[in-house]
């Protein structure tokens, strides 16, 4: 049972996870005549308006169905997850789960700058939590099934399957064993298989040849990794910053996601790179495809523009934009090491790869499973040496703050847990 379970729960999670993405995907066809994260076209050919007043509509359409049909007003992500794994709640509705579904798709589809791997990896926890309630044998066999579904979910999303055990163990678990480990990295596989078979294993960036030069590099790794978490203690404090904005103006619930997206739509008019997920800006940074200047604007358009799309309440999640935030200042960092240090400066994707998960593992409160997704998408040993240095870095200034990961302090937020 222990085994059959994982493999149900692989199946079933990334079929869930295709449908998520093929649906955002076509919303964002038939509203922006092209896939937002489709690294193949010109973000810059949509039409100004269609950029402003697609996500300022949207978001009334989602403000409403949030008034009306979520629990809370809100729409659902990781933070409820973490919820249902602690003993302060067991009774989570699949039926509430599959509404958030909803809003996320459609939060998205709308052009939200928010991440798609939250989403899908709430959905893929709470199938795991439905086999649970299903049979309640074991109390043990609850986290062990929501991980299982957690990993599945990362895995099929990002193609990194050692990362979604990892993901899944941090966040959801918090603790090893073999009995533990093996489940779950069943799902995970799963995920990954399926996930390529229709997707294909093209890797999700266009990656250029990555030549790490020298140790004499690693001070700089050291100055990076303290720049991703001062940009990261930004980014969080900024969303819980629009969210009491709201909050002390008493804007109305159902009115909020279309204000945000109002702001956002023009700020994409200026910056569509910011629109969506993000998958699109983060491939050119990978690629040194963007000037130093546009860079270090992207940086701060996309911190407001998800800031002010999750104070909003539009649905999503975080590590999507944690990486393109990420990629740029390190695609910016790497410009600056080539100018000033070209006799030994690894090339600027190198820093921009390993920026992505400074900036990601703090937030996430996942540092592990960020720098197994840095190797995963290069295969590079040497990027896993400086992943080590610069995430250690960011994670442990932040962690100096006393700042918890954005789920946890969602769920402080909210009042309804005080200890986990």
């Amino acid at each position: 049972m222990v085994i059959i379970f994982p493999i149900i729960i692989g199946i079933l999670v990334s079929i869930f996870a295709i449908i998520f993405r093929l649906s955002f995907e076509t919303l964002q066809l038939i509203f922006f005549n092209t896939s937002l994260d489709n690294i193949s076209v010109r973000l810059q050919d949509i039409p100004w308006f269609i950029i402003l007043f697609v996500p300022t509509i949207g978001g009334l359409v989602i403000g409403i169905l949030i008034y009306n049909f979520m629990p809370f007003g809100r729409s659902t992500g990781i933070a409820d997850l973490i919820e249902i794994n602690s003993d302060h709640k067991s009774d989570y509705s699949i039926k509430t789960a599959l509404k958030g579904g909803i809003i996320n798709t459609l939060s998205i589809g709308f052009g939200a700058s928010v991440g798609r791997e939250g989403p899908i990896v709430h959905i893929g926890g709470v199938i795991g939590s439905l086999f649970f309630s299903k049979i309640k044998k074991n109390q043990n066999l609850k986290p062990l099934l929501i991980a299982c579904g957690v990993a599945s979910a990362v895995s099929a999303s990002f193609n990194a399957p050692i990362a979604g055990v990892l993901f899944a163990m941090e966040v959801i678990l918090k603790k090893n064993s073999l009995n533990t480990f093996i489940p779950i990295i069943i799902s995970s596989l799963i995920g990954s298989v399926i996930s390529r078979k229709y997707f294909g294993s093209a890797p999700i960036f266009n990656l250029v040849e990555l030549n790490f030069k020298s140790f004499a590099e690693i001070p700089l790794f050291i100055i990076l990794g303290i720049f991703c978490s001062l940009i990261g203690l930004i980014f969080i404090k900024s969303i819980f910053l629009f969210e009491n904005l709201y909050n002390s103006n008493n804007v109305p619930i159902w009115l909020r996601p279309a204000v945000g997206g109002f702001v956002v739509g023009v700020i994409g008019i200026f910056a569509p790179e910011i629109l969506g997920v993000g998958y699109y800006g983060t491939n050119l940074a990978l690629t040194s495809s963007i000037p130093f200047w546009f860079c270090m604007f992207l940086i701060f358009a996309k911190v407001g523009a998800t800031s002010i799309c999750l104070g909003s309440r539009f649905g999503g999640g975080v590590f999507s934009p944690s990486i393109f935030i990420g990629a740029m200042l390190g695609s910016c960092f790497g410009i600056l090491t080539n100018i000033y240090f070209p006799d030994f400066a690894s090339p600027v994707a190198f820093y921009a790869i390993i920026g992505m998960g400074a900036v990601a593992a703090p937030i996430l409160g996942a540092p592990i499973s960020t720098i197994m997704i840095s190797f995963e998408l290069t295969g590079q040993y040497e990027v896993i040496l400086a992943s080590i240095i610069t995430i250690s870095i960011s994670c442990l200034i932040y962690k100096k703050t006393k700042l918890e990961s954005f789920f946890i302090v969602q769920l402080y937020k909210r009042n309804q847990i005080e200890k986990l």
